[in-house]
């Protein structure tokens, strides 16, 4: 972006939407718990698989809504600018595909290494279909939030890169409160951020990085076992760690692994190939 086309008022959003998420996301969650019989006690205890899915339609719908709100009232701007045009299929595919590499990558690895062992495998359909619509609100919320809205308008105000980094920061704080956060997840949770913002500052397009984000924790939780930012989720492929150490993540998942990290890298590189790339050759054309 020029430095004509930004605007400075733009990072002032964000700063003005942290209160309203608080207070609107806060009360849909509590409405949530309202509805499975719970209270404000109940509030950081666990939940099984189906209580978890209707607190998140709760957590996706105050947010769709607030970000609606802003998007209409304050910047006088339709909800599908967020980044929610129809995308080429292929950018869908290479989101989920993507996902599943780096989770089949580091599962083998792990598994030949002698990290982990594989125990068993077992399929039942309602825990599957639970958990797979909660990692389809779970990746399109945050995306619609962290890249559709913070980094769609910090990039009005200042340099993309900047505002990819910034985001980033965002992205892994808000995941402070989850089990077994520490500096190397928080580190961890940064580079997936940039993993997820970096198509989206070429494309302006949020579904690669939703399709990647599901993919992500989709895979990682679901498939192959490992634990989702610190949370336990049901598992086609049941796995036994034989200690938590820095290169399987430990309790906190595979993401919060130094093999993570390195194939995380490596994704950030071939997604800016190939979306710098497809840039400059739309340009060129």
């Amino acid at each position: 972006m020029n430095r004509a086309d930004q605007q400075p008022g733009r990072w002032e959003n964000v700063i003005s939407l942290i209160v309203p998420y608080f207070l609107v996301v806060g009360f849909f969650q509590l409405c949530g718990y309202w509805l499975l019989g719970l209270g404000i006690s109940d509030i950081g205890s666990d939940l099984d698989g189906n209580q978890e899915l209707v607190v998140m339609i709760f957590n996706a719908s105050g947010t769709s809504l607030l970000i609606w709100v802003f998007l209409k009232f304050v910047e006088r701007k339709s909800f599908i600018s967020a980044g929610l045009h129809c995308p080429p299929a292929s950018d869908v595919i290479y989101g989920l595909v993507m996902g599943f590499a780096i989770m089949a990558s580091g599962y083998l690895i792990l598994i030949r290494s002698g990290e982990i062992r594989y125990l068993n495998s077992s399929f039942s359909f309602k825990p599957f279909l639970s958990s797979f619509i909660f990692f389809v609100l779970v990746a399109f919320t945050e995306e619609l939030l962290i890249r559709g809205y913070v980094l769609n308008n910090l990039m009005g105000s200042m340099n993309r890169y900047k505002a990819l980094l910034l985001s980033s920061v965002l992205f892994s704080l808000m995941h402070l409160g989850n089990a077994n956060y520490d500096w190397f997840a928080a580190l961890e949770l940064f580079l997936a951020g940039i993993l997820l913002g970096l198509a989206y500052i070429y494309t302006r397009n949020l579904w690669f990085s939703v399709a990647l984000h599901f993919g992500w924790n989709f895979f990682q939780g679901t498939l192959f076992g490992f634990n989702v930012s610190g949370r336990h989720t049901y598992s086609i492929i049941n796995q036994l760690r034989y200690e938590d150490n820095i290169w399987n993540g430990g309790a906190f998942g595979f993401e919060g692994s130094l093999l993570s990290m390195i194939l995380q890298i490596i994704a950030i590189g071939l997604i800016y190939l190939l979306f710098h790339r497809r840039q400059a050759s739309t340009v060129t054309n």
